[in-house]
């Protein structure tokens, strides 16, 4: 089945804030749409699932017209078939788990023809043990996987998630995102995921909108975006916890040797050492992240060191702030982009210049992803 398109142009104007949008979206798997706080992000979603309107534009998804003010068409909420999950996951208190899911499965799109059912679902969502369980008795991690399950059963054309785990602790969000994954292509529901935090998006997004200040300012593939864009990231460190710039790294899992305790991935051409994990199946997609302070540079290639990926790699620029300590080097490996960050004192000793032949030397433990 070929990805819907969702078209939106669209004008909110408020009182000290306006959204001006004109986009085209080929909606397959996740697109994150991320941005600072009262960016605007939760806004588009409301004009989206008809929670609100526009002043004016047209909003549409595929041939079906949701919104245009030239014809005057608003199409109601219920109507829209998108399913909708907000930070609060608004389960019907007075009934349990089982009553949640019957409801939402009394009330599918009758224009969605995928082929899952519920016991699908509770399958999926592992909420068999669940089904007799007040809501109000849920952890917040269960509740959120029973809300999207209930989101699932409506059999929405495409699912929109506005922060949907910012309540949760590090712990249950590491429960949930998993589910969020392979949501897409498990259940062929495509995805647009509102979020500020960094870590989720670096996990989950396909693609992402650079959203700021009601305007879209930059849109594109996952891992391009979170490396071009470190400037707009450096501000994310208090609430993503990273220290920026990090490298946002796509590898696949090639063998395990349990003997040197390592796990072997590829990145591009290149190989990498990481810690051994034997949970990850030989052609696993991993999204991994970089510190730019883990990763030091020599002018040749190094002996007798403990490190165990020593990289090939030419620098682009160097990046220096006046009175910063530090420069960050972008290299560039096999068309990949790698950042180090090293002490003004160690760009003079070495020397470096844009152009330049290195070696990126780093540690198997550097690489990480939090979320994982």
């Amino acid at each position: 089945m070929a990805a819907p398109l969702l078209h939106i142009t669209a004008k909110k104007q408020f009182e000290d804030f306006s959204l001006d949008i004109s986009e085209t979206l080929k909606l397959e798997g996740t697109t994150a749409i991320f941005g600072p706080s009262g960016s605007g992000k939760t806004t588009l979603l409301r004009l989206i699932a008809g929670f609100d309107a526009p002043d004016n534009g047209l909003i549409k998804l595929g041939d079906t017209v949701f919104y245009t003010d030239t014809q005057r068409i608003n199409l109601p909420a219920h109507r829209r078939h998108i399913g909708f999950l907000f930070q609060n996951t608004s389960l019907f208190p007075h009934l349990t788990v089982k009553g949640n899911l019957d409801y939402a499965d009394t009330r599918r799109s009758a224009t969605n023809t995928s082929s899952y059912d519920k016991d699908d679902i509770i399958h999926e969502f592992d909420l068999l043990s669940l089904m007799d369980r007040r809501t109000g008795t849920l952890s917040g991690g269960e509740a959120q996987r029973v809300a999207l399950a209930r989101a699932l059963l409506t059999r929405p054309h495409i699912l929109l998630l506005d922060e949907p785990l910012s309540a949760l602790d590090i712990a249950r969000k590491a429960d949930i995102l998993p589910f969020l994954k392979t949501l897409p292509r498990r259940f062929g529901v495509p995805l647009l995921y509102v979020s500020h935090d960094l870590e989720e998006v670096s996990y989950l997004a396909d693609k992402v909108i650079l959203f700021d200040n009601g305007r879209v300012t930059a849109k594109g593939g996952a891992i391009k975006m979170l490396n071009t864009l470190q400037d707009s990231f450096s501000g994310q460190d208090s609430s993503s916890g990273l220290t920026a710039p990090t490298t946002f790294i796509e590898a696949c899992v090639q063998t395990h040797n349990v003997t040197e305790g390592l796990t072997y991935v590829t990145w591009g051409t290149q190989t990498l050492c990481l810690p051994l994990n034997e949970s990850l199946r030989k052609g696993t997609q991993l999204r991994l992240q970089l510190r730019a302070r883990d990763v030091a540079l020599a002018k040749s290639k190094p002996k007798g060191l403990s490190l165990r990926n020593i990289l090939p790699a030419r620098i682009v620029t160097l990046s220096q702030k006046t009175h910063d300590p530090f420069c960050d080097v972008v290299l560039s490996i096999d068309d990949q982009i790698l950042t180090a960050r090293l002490t003004r004192a160690a760009i003079t000793d070495l020397a470096l210049k844009p152009k330049q032949r290195v070696y990126a030397l780093i540690k198997a433990v550097s690489f990480y992803n939090p979320l994982t």
